[in-house]
C-alpha cells in the first residue's frame, strides 16, 4: 500500500477537465504510419492512453500501463534476466518489441533482451501508443510484435516543475522530478529523473509451501542441490547467507526543442535480483545475485516543411548503448555455487533521411532510407571475477569456472559488428471520402544476415457515419541478435582425466532471422458520444522460429566432454490466432465523470518443429501442436475511473485464465498456473490548483485481496513453473 504523496507543480495543467469521447478514446497518433491520424482511421491496432487517463489510473511505469492494454500479457518476477517477461498476442520476448520515445529507440540497440519494468517511468509522458502486430514496413528488424512509443512533453507544455514522492510496503520509495521551460521564442527545454527502490516482499514467508526448501534447509544448514562431475543432482552445502530480492532503477533525461531542431537524451537503469523466479534449492536469493543493466539514447532529429506543408523532409541521428554491469552475477546450480558474473557491451548509431509528399489532399507518400552501424560483446559466460570493461579481454585471461588451476580454459569472447543499409515507402491514398488505403514496404540488408523485405497493406472503411472497419496484413522480421546467437553458459569440473561440463548452453552464428506475417480485421463502432465498440481478430503465423534444442549429448565444448547441452536453432514454426472485444465510455452523471472499460481477448496457438531427445541425445521424435506458451487463452480487463471535482477514483481488474509453460512436465503434459484475479485501485485528491501552484496527494494499493497468485517463468527445471507474485502492495 503506497501512501501519499505531494505533487507539487508550478503552472500545472488542469488533468481531470473533462474530455469529450473523441478527444479521449480517438485520439491524434503518430507511430502507426509516421504521420498525424486518428487512431482508428491508422492502418494498426493502436491504443493510445492520454496524459489524463495516465494520472486517474496511477500508471506510474510502463509495466503498470502495458496491464490493462489488450492482447500483452506480462509475467512478472518470472526472469532472472528481465525480471518480467512481457507476450504481445502470443509472441513472447522482451526483445520482439521496440520501444520508443518521442520518435527514437530507447530499448538495446542490438536485440538484447532487458528488463521492462520499474526503470520506464511516465513522469513525463503526454500520451503512450502502444501498436499491436508487426510494424518492420516502417522501423525495421525488432518490430515483430509490435511498438510502444511515450510521447513526452516538451519544455513549454511542462511550464514550471515537479516534485513527487511516494513511500510503501516493503520499503518502497518512488520519487520524480520533472521541470520544464520555455527559454525564448521557439526555444524550449524539459528535464527529468525518477527513482525507485524497493526491498521488495519476503516471498519465503508468504509463500512457505513453494520456499520449503529455504525455510527447511538452507537457512537451517546451506543445504542446496547441486551438479556432481557426472552431471548428475546431488545435495551440497553452501555458505549461509540472508534473504535480500531487492529492486532498484532510474531513469533520467532532457529534450531540447529548437523551433525544428529536437535533441534528446535518455538513461535508464535497473538492478533486480537475478534469482528472480528462480526455486531456493537451485538459487541463491542473495544480496550479490544481481542483475543490473543500463541503456543510454541519444538523438539529434531536424524537420523541415516546405511552404504550404506540401512537403516535409525529417533528417535524424541517433546513437543507443547498452551494458550489462560488470557486477552482475549469478550464484545457482549451473555456476556451482560460486559467483558467477556476466558482463555485455553494445551500441548502435542511426541515420535516418525521411521525406513526406502531401501531392494532393488524398494522396501522400513517404520516402525514407536508413544506413546503421552496431557492434556487440555479446553477453559472456560465467566469469570468475567481474569484468573490467577498460582492459581488454586478452589482457584480463579469464577462465572459465571450475578450471582455475595450471591447464584452465580461458573464455571464449565474441566480437560481433555489422552494418545495415535500408529503404522503405509508403503510399497513403483516399480514393472516395469514406475509404483510406496504406500501401508500403521496407527492405533491410545487413552484412551479417543478408536481406529481408517488409511489406504491409491497409484498408479502412467507414460504411456508415461513425463505423471504421480495417483489413491489414504485414511482415516483420527479428534479426538473430548477437545474445541469442553468441550467448553461453555453464561450468567444468575436474576428474582425473580431465575436464568435463554437467552442462553447457552453447552458441550458434549459423541463426537466421525470424519471419512472421499477419493478416488482422477489425472494426471500431461510436455510439453517439458517449461509448465506442472494438472488435478485432488476427492470424498470425512465424516461420525460422529460433528455439533451444535441448538434450544434446556427444558434444564436446573447448576441449571437454558435455554430458548435456542447449543450442539455439531455426527449428520452429508457429501459428497464432487469437482477438479482443473492447468498450470504453464516457458517461456524465450529475457531478461524476465515469470512464468504465471492460475488455476480452482471446488468443491461442501452437509451436511446431521441437525436437525431443532421449538418454543418448538422439532425436526421437519432432514434436509438433506444442501448446503456445506464455500466452493465457482468457483475459478480461475492467476499470471505472470516476471524477467528482477535484477527487478522482480508479478501480481496475484483470481476470487471466492459466498459462502454459515452455517446458512439458516429467509425464509429458502442459505445466501451467492457475487462474487468478489482480484487482487495483487508485485515488488522488488535488489540494490545490492555482495558475503558479498546485499541489495533490494519493494513495494506491495493488492486489487489494492481498491474492496468493503465480506467473509463468521464464526458465526450466531451476525455476518455478508458477512464480509467485506479489501480495498487497
Amino acid at each position: 500500500l503506497t501512501w501519499c504523496v505531494c505533487s507539487l507543480a508550478q503552472g500545472q495543467t488542469d488533468a481531470f477537465d473533462n474530455l469529450d469521447l473523441v478527444n479521449l478514446l480517438d485520439v491524434e497518433v503518430v507511430t502507426a504510419s509516421a504521420t498525424s491520424q486518428r487512431s482508428s482511421d491508422a492502418p494498426s491496432t493502436v491504443w493510445a492512453v492520454s496524459r489524463e487517463q495516465i494520472q486517474r489510473r496511477g500508471y506510474q511505469h510502463l509495466e503498470d500501463l502495458l496491464e490493462d492494454i489488450p492482447e500483452v500479457e506480462i509475467q512478472r518476477r518470472s526472469s532472472s534476466e528481465m525480471n518480467n517477461h512481457i507476450s504481445i498476442r502470443g509472441i513472447s520476448g522482451n526483445e520482439k518489441f521496440v520501444i520508443l520515445m518521442d520518435g527514437f529507440r530507447v530499448n538495446a540497440p542490438t536485440g538484447t533482451p532487458h528488463a521492462v519494468a520499474t526503470n520506464y517511468s511516465l513522469a513525463n509522458a503526454t500520451r503512450v501508443e502502444v501498436i499491436l502486430g508487426p510494424a518492420s514496413a516502417l522501423y525495421g528488424a525488432d518490430a515483430f510484435s509490435g511498438i510502444i512509443h511515450i510521447i513526452t512533453r516538451t519544455g513549454d507544455d511542462v511550464d514550471g516543475a515537479e516534485l513527487e514522492g511516494s513511500y510503501g510496503l516493503y520499503n518502497t520509495t518512488d520519487s520524480h522530478v520533472v521541470a520544464g521551460y520555455e527559454l525564448a521564442d521557439d526555444i524550449s527545454l524539459a528535464v527529468m529523473a525518477n527513482v525507485y527502490s524497493s526491498d521488495e516482499p519476503d516471498f519465503y514467508n508468504l509463500y512457505p509451501d513453494d520456499y520449503a526448501w529455504y525455510n527447511d534447509r538452507y537457512s537451517q544448514d546451506g543445504t542446496v542441490l547441486g551438479f556432481d562431475e557426472m552431471g548428475e543432482i546431488v545435495e551440497t552445502e553452501v555458505e549461509l547467507r540472508p534473504w535480500d530480492a531487492s529492486t532498484y532503477s532510474y531513469m533520467a533525461g532532457a529534450r531540447l526543442q529548437v523551433k525544428g531542431l529536437q535533441v534528446g537524451f535518455l538513461r535508464h537503469f535497473e538492478r533486480h535480483s537475478s534469482s528472480a523466479g528462480m526455486k531456493p534449492e537451485f538459487n541463491l536469493h542473495v544480496k550479490d545475485a544481481r542483475y543490473a543493466m543500463a541503456i543510454n539514447s541519444l538523438y539529434l532529429n531536424h524537420n523541415y516543411a516546405g511552404a504550404d506543408d506540401r512537403f516535409s523532409l525529417q533528417s535524424s541521428l541517433w546513437y543507443g548503448t547498452y551494458e550489462l554491469n560488470p557486477g552482475s552475477n549469478f550464484n545457482n546450480i549451473f555456476s556451482g555455487f560460486e559467483d558467477a558474473y556476466k558482463y555485455s557491451a553494445t551500441s548502435g548509431m542511426r541515420f535516418r533521411e525521411q521525406l513526406t509528399l502531401n501531392l494532393f489532399e488524398n494522396l501522400s507518400v513517404i520516402l525514407g532510407g536508413q544506413l546503421g552501424f552496431q557492434q556487440a560483446l555479446p553477453k559472456t559466460g560465467d566469469l570468475p571475477r567481474p569484468f573490467d570493461p577498460n582492459e581488454s579481454t586478452a589482457a584480463q585471461e579469464l577462465e572459465y569456472i571450475g578450471t582455475d588451476g595450471d591447464d584452465r580454459i580461458l573464455q571464449d569472447f565474441h566480437n560481433v559488428s555489422d552494418r545495415n543499409l535500408a529503404g522503405y515507402g509508403q503510399v497513403m491514398f483516399e480514393p472516395v471520402d469514406w475509404a483510406k488505403t496504406t500501401v508500403g514496404a521496407r527492405y533491410d540488408h545487413n552484412t551479417r544476415y543478408g536481406g529481408e523485405l517488409s511489406p504491409r497493406a491497409g484498408l479502412v472503411i467507414s460504411p456508415i457515419d461513425d463505423l471504421k472497419i480495417k483489413l491489414l496484413y504485414g511482415e516483420a522480421f527479428l534479426q538473430p541478435s548477437p545474445y541469442k546467437t553468441y550467448q553461453h553458459y555453464g561450468s567444468f569440473a575436474e576428474t582425473p582425466t580431465g575436464f568435463v561440463g554437467p552442462f553447457w548452453h552453447l552458441p550458434n552464428s549459423d541463426l537466421e532471422p525470424e519471419e512472421l506475417r499477419t493478416l488482422e480485421a477489425s472494426l471500431f463502432y461510436f455510439l453517439g458520444d458517449y461509448a465506442r465498440i472494438y472488435l478485432g481478430g488476427y492470424a498470425t503465423f512465424i516461420d525460422n522460429l529460433i528455439t533451444d534444442d535441448k538434450g544434446i549429448t556427444g558434444r564436446t565444448f573447448k576441449g571437454a566432454i558435455v554430458f548435456g547441452a542447449d543450442e539455439p536453432q531455426n527449428l520452429g514454426e508457429s501459428t497464432i490466432f487469437g482477438g479482443s472485444f473492447r468498450v470504453d465510455a464516457v458517461l456524465d452523471v450529475g457531478p461524476l465523470t465515469l470512464e468504465p472499460f471492460v475488455s476480452y481477448s482471446f488468443v491461442d496457438g501452437e509451436l511446431d518443429g521441437i525436437r525431443v531427445r532421449d538418454m543418448d541425445g538422439d532425436v526421437v521424435e519432432t514434436r509438433n501442436n506444442v501448446t503456445l506458451p506464455f500466452a493465457a487463452n482468457h483475459t478480461i480487463r475492467a476499470g471505472l475511473d470516476t471524477t467528482w471535482n477535484d477527487l478522482s477514483i480508479s478501480l481496475r481488474g484483470l481476470h487471466r485464465s492459466e498459462t502454459t509453460h515452455p517446458e512439458l512436465g516429467l509425464d509429458d503434459q502442459d505445466q501451467t498456473n492457475e487462474a487468478f484475479l489482480l484487482l487495483r485501485a487508485f485515488a488522488r485528491y488535488q489540494l490545490l490548483d492555482t495558475e503558479s501552484f498546485g499541489g495533490a496527494i494519493w494513495v494506491k494499493a495493488d492486489n487489494i485481496l492481498d491474492s496468493r497468485y503465480t506467473n509463468v517463468s521464464f526458465a526450466s527445471f531451476e525455476a518455478f513453473t508458477a512464480t509467485p507474485q506479489d501480495p498487497l502492495r
